[in-house]
């Protein structure tokens, strides 16, 4: 079978949690014999000849194209949609490529990756529809919950209205959109429901997020890196929090962690050591450096740094989607302590400590590092959940079952 899938951004290199769930299960639908293409929006710097479509590599797919990424102010202004819903629309003479592009390659299943391709959906709607073309809308986060939660946490008044005029458009657009679909796969246990019953009688499916299983073993180079971050911390018991350090749900955790729980747990651990390791980390994060807590920034590789955490944090409130910093800790076998929004969507709430105020986040940290919680159920619940190729194979079976 031929499969587009219509992004909202560049999928490879793979970099953040969406681009990463969508390529990799891109990837192995591919490896599972299914020819599959990627249509998303490029830099407009990188059009020349008057190109309406850029061909780009993208390893493991059949063709990945880009197409003008238009960032006209104009687009905040409308009344109904969405900036980045209407930044990715399309004109007529990237249209019709499209619409050529799907009649040459006979693409037999078509999907629509998160609200924000909405528009793009809107204007190749009669195409799929008269070549009866099955499709599905993917979901990677019930999108208006996300603005709102960015909406709670800027600190910037004109990003506050903006976020919050954003949120209130995507409510309205994204229920508009779940009702185009009969078929709807969401990344989140927890919003899967929530869009059955928005959509007024999709079949909403939950996709746990495929996430590349990482070789645990280190490179002699990670070894090394390994062994002086083992030297220069005996005796500490280090807890690691990861991410993109210039997200503010991000600076949000780090702070609250660091200013809040560390105060606390430090009385009943004096040994804790706070590691902050992620990209991009500004003056909000750099500043929570101190003698136990290190802001470790833009490593080459983070697998030392797993290694030698004996827990792992995620003190998140947005509860949006899922944490792809939550698998990502769990697949190198790690003990996590989270916030009740931290695992969000994970389907494994019921099993991980989670706490949601300092002293009972300190108490759940204190708890695990003395060895009090078991984690060996957690582990075979997560392994039997996140098992990709289980995933991919009920994916397609799902996908042969819609064109039959």
């Amino acid at each position: 079978m031929n499969i587009l899938s219509i992004s909202p951004f560049p999928l490879f290199p793979p970099k953040d949690g969406a681009s990463i769930g969508i390529y990799f299960r891109l990837k192995m639908l591919g490896e599972l014999g299914h020819k599959v293409y990627s249509f998303y929006p490029a830099p407009i710097d990188s059009f020349t000849g008057g190109k309406v479509l850029l061909k780009t590599e993208a390893d493991g797919l059949d063709g990945a194209f880009g197409f003008r990424d238009k960032k006209f102010f104009k687009n905040a202004l409308h009344p109904s949609i969405p900036f980045y819903c209407g930044r990715n629309s399309l004109d007529t003479g990237e249209l019709d490529a499209l619409k050529k592009f799907i009649l040459d390659k006979k693409i037999g299943f078509v999907f629509i990756e998160s609200t924000f391709s909405g528009e793009i959906y809107y204007r190749i709607k009669p195409v799929l529809d008269e070549n009866k073309i099955p499709r599905a809308f993917f979901s990677h986060n019930i999108d208006y919950r996300d603005f709102f939660n960015l909406f709670k946490d800027a600190s910037n008044f004109f990003w506050k209205m903006y976020y919050l005029w954003e949120s209130f458009k995507l409510y309205r657009y994204e229920r508009r959109l779940f009702r185009e679909f009969k078929l709807i796969f969401s990344v989140s246990f927890d919003e899967t429901p929530v869009i059955a019953k928005a959509s007024h009688g999709a079949e909403a499916v939950w996709v746990p997020s495929i996430i590349p299983v990482k070789n645990a073993e280190m490179s002699p180079a990670e070894k090394k890196s390994f062994q002086e971050l083992e030297t220069s911390t005996k005796g500490k018991k280090v807890i690691l929090f990861t991410g993109i350090m210039d997200k503010s749900s991000n600076i949000r955790a780090a702070r609250w962690f660091a200013k809040r729980v560390m105060p606390v747990l430090e009385k009943t651990v004096p040994n804790a050591e706070f590691w902050i390791v992620g990209k991009k980390p500004g003056e909000p994060v750099h500043s929570l450096a101190k003698p136990n807590i290190r802001v470790i920034a833009d490593v080459p590789e983070i697998k030392p740094y797993f290694h030698r955490a004996d827990l792992v944090v995620v003190p998140i409130f947005n509860n949006a989607g899922i944490k792809i910093k939550l698998i990502e800790a769990l697949r190198f076998g790690k003990k996590i302590v989270s916030t009740t929004a931290g695992l969000y969507g994970s389907g494994l709430s019921d099993l991980i400590p989670a706490a949601d105020n300092p002293r009972g986040f300190a108490a759940r940290c204190a708890d695990v590092l003395d060895g009090k919680v078991d984690f060996q159920t957690v582990l075979e619940k997560f392994n039997q959940i996140f098992d990709n190729r289980k995933i991919i194979a009920d994916m397609d079976r799902k996908i042969k079952s819609v064109r039959e």
